[in-house]
């Protein structure tokens, strides 16, 4: 939609008198189309709150503001969908309440997949994360090029923000700051077929409203990054051919390696008889998830090159690793296994965490032979074991090629991203699915995340 049919939806029009405000108005952002920024001038200094509805008989605020008599004011509306008639007020404490207004928020951006709500109970679901932040690719393609966009997602399965990642260049790992205020989010390179080994990727972090606060190189970025508490960043480097480090930036701000996944392959000991095909996983490592346990300052680092997982130190010491190397934790049984593993992570009663490939042997049910589904293990240091405690997913028939995660919430729930099947899922502890939205299959989803507050994300 173009701005002058934005600007002819804006109503009413200034110079508009109702209560204790005068020249009360609204336009829509240019370039974000479900953003709001409503204004008014007080007749008086008051504290107010703009209050606003575009479900029946549902109303939302934004946050107060005290406001200053005779001098302009406005505030920005938060979580409208695209496409919706929002009805809004001012309200203020000595002031009283305007008349209500009205504005049009944009139509959907045209390539955006759109997702469909399947399930919703609102009973059951995590009550306090009303807005799902995410990324996909606009092309059906599974892990492949195309027109990456970000997004956030309300529980009525409607986009309420979103925004193209530029020049073809994939985002897949949003992610909310650790202080919440801001949205960081990777422009990796390394993917698009005319940039090289990704030298020039990049995480930036920005304001909802599109400001961006700081970009930062991150070259070789190919998968996933973390944030450190004091705000720097860690990333896996796969710059060098064949193979992947885990590099940081120190507090002097130079690039450091923590740890070189070739020096540890070379060191590792190939069983005799090991195939051909096998030897593959000794000779090049590259990851699909990286995550920081803050309390014990290591790192969870997931190959699917090698359908691995290692815990490292932040001295670059390997503390224990599990899957397809050979001398590492073993499995409880064989169906406890692991394959083409994604979003590895600790939960906080120190269970280990992740999304996982599982054979299905009922063509039917799984016309791929395999479906997606979430791994809980209990990590056993001493008898150097990973048993299953918790399962969710099997026989639901939902098959991701690629990506994908789990996230514990703190009310128990689970929430299960099946990567390029295209679903995004929430279960209780006994596995039942308590909120479900999916996209047309084979659009790749990439990181997603509750956020509770958009406000937390405004400049």
């Amino acid at each position: 939609m173009n701005r002058l049919l934005l600007l002819s939806l804006m109503l009413p029009a200034c110079g508009n008198t109702t209560a204790g405000f005068s020249a009360l108005s609204s336009r829509v952002h240019d370039d974000i189309g479900s953003l709001v920024t409503v204004s008014w001038t007080p007749s008086d200094s008051d504290t107010v709150v703009v209050e606003y509805s575009f479900d029946d008989g549902e109303w939302l605020s934004a946050p107060p503001q005290v406001v200053d008599g005779e001098s302009p004011a406005e505030t920005l509306l938060l979580g409208i969908p695209y496409g919706v008639t929002t009805t809004w007020r001012v309200v203020g404490e000595q002031l009283g309440e305007s008349e209500p207004q009205v504005v049009t928020t944009a139509a959907v951006p045209e390539d955006l997949p759109e997702p469909t709500l399947v399930l919703s109970d609102p009973l059951q679901y995590h009550a306090a994360s009303g807005y799902l932040l995410g990324s996909i690719n606009a092309d059906d393609v599974g892990w492949s090029g195309g027109d990456y966009w970000k997004f956030i997602l309300d529980r009525k399965g409607r986009y309420v923000w979103a925004m193209e990642t530029p020049d073809e260049h994939w985002s897949i790992f949003l992610r909310q700051s650790r202080d919440g205020t801001e949205i960081l989010w990777d422009e990796a390179t390394y993917w698009s077929s005319f940039s090289g080994e990704g030298e020039d990727g990049q995480v930036h972090r920005m304001k909802i409203d599109g400001t961006i606060t700081a970009s930062v190189a991150t070259p070789g970025l190919h998968h996933a990054f973390v944030e450190l508490a004091d705000g720097r960043l860690a990333w896996g480097d796969a710059s060098a051919d064949w193979f992947e480090d885990l590099v940081e930036y120190a507090p002097s701000g130079e690039i450091v390696t923590v740890w070189s996944c070739e020096d540890f392959l070379s060191a590792l000991h190939v069983p005799e008889g090991t195939s051909e095909e096998e030897k593959w996983k000794y000779a090049y490592c590259e990851s699909n998830t990286l995550y920081w346990h803050e309390e014990t300052d290591t790192f969870l680092y997931s190959f699917y090159s090698s359908s691995s997982v290692l815990e490292i130190d932040h001295s670059g010491e390997v503390l224990w690793y599990a899957g397809g190397l050979h001398g590492g934790y073993e499995f409880a049984t064989e169906a406890d296994t692991f394959s083409w593993q994604h979003g590895v992570h600790y939960t906080d009663a120190g269970t280990l965490l992740l999304s996982s490939e599982a054979s299905c042997a009922d063509l039917k049910q799984c016309p791929y032979g395999y479906e997606t589904v979430v791994y809980e293990y209990d990590v056993n240091h001493d008898a150097a074991v990973l048993e299953t405690t918790w399962t969710f997913g099997a026989g639901g028939g939902v098959y991701g090629n690629t990506a994908g995660e789990a996230h514990r919430l703190d009310n128990g729930n689970t929430l299960h991203n099946y990567g390029a099947g295209s679903v995004v899922k929430e279960a209780t502890a006994a596995g039942e699915a308590v909120w479900w939205v999916e996209w047309p299959y084979f659009h790749l989803l990439g990181r997603t995340t509750f956020i509770e507050d958009l406000y937390a994300l405004a400049p």
